[in-house]
């Protein structure tokens, strides 16, 4: 189970990883095969989940792979609201849109939902 565990871990640092680089790949746009690291990013982040949560049999590897999404999506509308006002100028913003659209709301239902379980199981 120990090695479900830190496997599970590995995989969520490897989404984490793959999923700044598709954030830098917006500035720079040197990444040729972005299909492949965006779907390195969502597989690994479910298989990481996955193997963390039956490893330990608890909901801490949601929590992990909540913040990773949450940090991302903030980041990102961070990075949004700086190149509509101009202070620097972003030329791909569509992954951006989908980090901020998408991940932000999973990752704080991600984390919420581990807060509500506590607050349930009292």
């Amino acid at each position: 189970m120990e090695l479900m565990k830190y496997l599970g871990f590995g995989l969520i640092i490897l989404s984490s990883l793959s999923g700044l680089a598709l954030y830098v790949d917006t500035f720079i746009e040197k990444i040729d095969n972005i299909t492949a690291l965006s779907w390195l990013f969502v597989l690994s982040l479910i298989g990481g989940v996955l193997l963390y949560c039956l490893g330990d049999s608890s909901l801490q590897g949601i929590v992990f792979g909540s913040y990773i999404l949450l940090i991302l999506g903030c980041l990102s509308a961070a990075t949004i609201f700086l190149a509509e006002i101009n202070l620097f100028a972003v030329e791909y913003k569509t992954t951006l849109w989908v980090f901020f659209l998408i991940c932000t709301p999973i990752g704080v239902a991600g984390i919420y939902h581990e807060k509500l379980m506590m607050l349930m199981i009292g």
